[in-house]
């Protein structure tokens, strides 16, 4: 709780998800691409949360900020200059490239006051554990 780290689960489903036009799988990063910071790159974040709140939901394009110490290098931070994020019920959606890749790069976790970046789980952070927990791993062949 003091570094508000591993922010993240995996579900198995009892049932197979129905694949169509707007249902699509995400990919994991590349395990040789794990440490990529994904600075400069455009995201996609999605939710069924709030579409506003009492706070700025914002992102910034440098992907390293710093929320008091608190922060480890299992998430990075994101901010747009067009001051729109995710908000109060994001949390645990998706953050994936925006380029033909789909590839799943954050999960959301939290944001904290008016004009601070929203913080994601770094998901190749926890591609060994993925590997190592559940056999999924994406090697990029």
């Amino acid at each position: 709780a003091s570094t508000l780290s591993n922010d993240i689960s995996v579900i198995k489903l009892s049932v197979p998800i129905e694949l169509n036009e707007y249902i699509q799988p995400a990919q994991l990063p590349i395990k040789q691409e794990s440490y990529n910071a994904y600075d400069g790159e455009q995201a996609i974040a999605s939710g069924w949360g709030k579409i506003s709140d009492s706070r700025w939901c914002q992102w910034c394009q440098q992907l390293i900020c710093w929320y008091g110490g608190i922060l480890t290098s299992n998430v990075m931070c994101i901010k747009t200059t067009g001051g729109t994020s995710t908000c109060n019920g994001d949390s645990g959606g998706p953050l994936v490239l925006a380029d033909s890749s789909n590839t799943l790069i954050g999960a959301t976790s939290f944001g904290i006051v008016v004009g601070w970046p929203g913080v994601f789980v770094r998901i190749a952070s926890y591609l060994d554990w993925f590997e190592n927990n559940i056999g999924v791993v994406s090697h990029g062949y």
